[in-house]
């Protein structure tokens, strides 16, 4: 344990078995070692080793890793795994195409004899049998054969489709031909358990004639559109001496003399910005005409036309003026 040497090795020392050892660098090694401990001279033990030992060089036993047999039969696990996720998806997708059909229920069919009677039978079996109403005309009241026609109110009914005019008309029946005369008495019998009949008397009174309507469309809407009031950027800057105002949408930047940008941004019409009273600020713009440059509060030239990009431009009071009167030339 104090020298560090497997008992092995040692052993193989001892007994001259020197193939046993790892290799020349080593046998080296552990005879200085061995030499040391035992109070021999290394030097000599190892000059004596090489001499014996000449031409030895043990060949190391490799031993090289080999890879794991490869089977092309699936593990277990993954078939089950496949197996459970495949009925989870198929499931799942059952459910969603059941639940997507539309359902219709069966329209029951028409009860035997429901479109043999007519609307007058239908009216009248409503009714028990000794309410049922019977129209008949006395045949004793004087009703001339040809009467003379009445004047009627004519309703003029205004339409600007002809074809919806033509479907606006009365129906009269056939079998009831009444005169437009109209006067006399009539009798209305009552079926009833004792036979009795009760006469009703009086004159049939025209109904009034409609007034002739005029759909007239309703008004148009009013527009509830608010605009929004201008904005006002660079508050701040309250010693400002040079002011951008928007009289079209105009895209600004503004930065200083070491690049760091101030303000980027559209400004709308309306909209105004408040430049610091710095030096060494340029102004980069996309609309030089629509942008109003307003230097200690007067308006000086457009630097541009409309949309006419300027980039570079000083944002001093002076050089603003210098280029203004260059533009204006």
């Amino acid at each position: 344990q104090s020298l560090r040497i497997s008992s092995r090795y040692l052993r193989a020392i001892e007994e001259g078995s020197f193939e046993k050892l790892p290799g020349p660098a080593y046998v080296v090694g552990f005879l200085s070692t061995y030499s040391k401990f035992l109070g021999i001279d290394p030097k000599t033990v190892v000059d004596r080793f090489k001499a014996e030992t000449t031409g030895f060089h043990p060949k190391p036993e490799l031993e090289f890793p080999t890879p794991p047999p490869e089977t092309s039969v699936p593990r277990t696990a993954i078939v089950v795994g496949s197996v459970v996720t495949a009925a989870v998806v198929f499931g799942a997708w059952h459910f969603w195409q059941t639940d997507e059909q539309v359902r219709f229920d069966a329209v029951p069919p028409v009860p035997e004899g429901f479109g043999d009677s007519s609307p007058t039978d239908l009216q009248n079996s409503a009714l028990p049998a000794d309410e049922q109403v019977v129209l008949e005309i006395d045949e004793s009241s004087d009703i001339e054969a040809t009467p003379e026609p009445i004047d009627s109110a004519v309703v003029a009914i205004e339409s600007v489709d002809i074809e919806a005019e033509e479907e606006l008309t009365t129906v009269v029946p056939e079998k009831l031909n009444m005169p437009s005369d109209v006067s006399g008495d009539y009798t209305f019998v009552r079926d009833s358990v004792s036979n009795s009949s009760e006469t009703i008397t009086g004159d049939l009174v025209e109904a009034p004639a409609e007034p002739n309507l005029i759909p007239t469309p309703p008004p148009p809407p009013t527009s509830t559109v608010s605009q929004e009031p201008p904005r006002v950027y660079g508050h701040e800057n309250a010693d400002s001496r040079v002011t951008l105002l928007a009289r079209q949408d105009s895209w600004v930047q503004v930065q200083s003399a070491e690049n760091q940008l101030l303000i980027t941004r559209i400004l709308y019409s309306g909209d105004s910005y408040l430049v610091p009273d710095l030096e060494g600020l340029t102004l980069i713009t996309g609309n030089a005409g629509g942008l109003e440059i307003l230097v200690d509060g007067e308006s000086i030239s457009p630097l541009g036309p409309e949309g006419a990009v300027r980039r570079n431009i000083p944002l001093e009071p002076n050089a603003l003026r210098a280029l203004a009167e260059n533009e204006r030339q």
